[in-house]
């Protein structure tokens, strides 16, 4: 009898404690994971090689004196001469006096023995044709004709070094400070002028990158100053040789700069743009989660997390194409998903 008293003893001790256990599961399956969701969409997905550089002009040059002499600018009422100002390819900016110089180039002179030495040609010429002189004669005032008309324009040419003139069109960045009426050399610099209405960027790629891209392909130019607006430039050259210590290739990306937004000197970041598709199915990239080697989400589904093995495609920053496991429209766990497994239940919260 005492057998059979304790046997019965240890039987409802162990019923007593599968109930306890069955109570505990059940209670821990009422236990929802609070989560957050978002629904799934399509939208344009670029995948990028990116890199770093410094804005450069399309082009720009130094104005310089070509001859020496007293210093003046050229300014008007209408207009003065001052950076930041826009000029034209051959815009007069300033005058030098110099009277040696002047003398030696003897314009007015040179002017009237060009004009006697083509009248005396037509003459000569005039009288050949009636038999008055020879051939010789002729050739001889043609001679002299346009020995006369090269002196009269290498004149012109010394005159014109007093003119201190633009070499292109752009923006006039620096002035140097020059006062009027001082005594200025040959090959003095008087300012710089910029052409950044187009600018480039040279960038750096690595050789595992180089592949990917190509001459035409887009890229996006990002100036953290402001980094509110993306300019588009094109790549247009890609050096073939490889610097031997940093291991890239040179890059160069052309922008239209209209607005003169992006300054020479400025240090910007550049994306170049590689592949993209359009309407692609696109989740964040730090939902995709690997489980056992797979790619996986989770979604919501009556009040169920549902994993699904998913494949992957483009990605960006902060986006990752859905190649196939998803579609549009689907519940997405967007946080919460660290502890979930397949079919927990979920509490979907804001």
């Amino acid at each position: 009898m005492k057998e059979i008293f304790k046997l019965w003893q240890i039987f409802l001790i162990m019923l007593f404690v599968l109930n306890c256990g069955g109570q505990d599961n059940t209670e821990m399956e009422l236990i929802d994971v609070p989560v957050s969701v978002q629904s799934v969409e399509t939208g344009l997905i670029e995948e990028y090689v990116s890199s770093t550089g410094t804005i450069k002009p399309i082009a720009e040059a130094e104005i310089l004196t070509e001859a020496s002499g007293f210093f003046s600018f050229a300014s008007t009422s209408n207009f003065r001469i001052q950076e930041g100002i826009r000029v034209k390819t051959n815009q007069m900016i300033a005058k030098l006096e110099n009277r040696e110089l002047v003398n030696n180039a003897r314009v007015e002179l040179k002017l009237k023995t060009m004009e006697t030495a083509e009248r005396e040609y037509e003459k000569q010429k005039s009288l050949y044709e009636k038999g008055g002189v020879t051939l010789k004669e002729v050739q001889l005032a043609d001679q002299h004709r346009v020995d006369a008309k090269y002196n009269y324009e290498a004149s012109l040419i010394m005159m014109d070094k007093l003119n201190v003139k633009t070499p292109i069109s752009g923006i006039l960045v620096r002035l140097e400070k020059i006062t009027e009426g001082d005594y200025v050399t040959a090959g003095r610099v008087i300012g710089k002028i910029m052409d950044y209405d187009n600018v480039y960027v040279e960038v750096n790629v690595s050789n595992t990158d180089i592949a990917r891209i190509k001459i035409g392909h887009k890229a996006k130019v990002i100036n953290y100053a402001i980094s509110e607006e993306i300019f588009i430039g094109e790549l247009t050259e890609i050096s073939r040789t490889i610097d031997a210590e940093s291991r890239t290739h040179k890059v160069t990306i052309f922008i239209n700069n209209p607005k003169r937004r992006l300054i020479p000197g400025m240090f910007v970041k550049v994306d170049i743009v590689i592949e993209s598709k359009e309407n692609a199915v696109l989740v964040p990239r730090h939902v995709v989660l690997n489980r056992n080697n797979r790619d996986v989400v989770f979604v919501v589904e009556k009040q169920r997390a549902i994993m699904k093995e998913v494949e992957l495609g483009l990605e960006d920053k902060e986006n990752i194409e859905i190649i196939s496991g998803l579609e549009e429209g689907e519940r997405i766990v967007l946080r919460g998903y660290e502890t979930l497994k397949d079919k927990t239940r979920v509490t979907v919260g804001k």
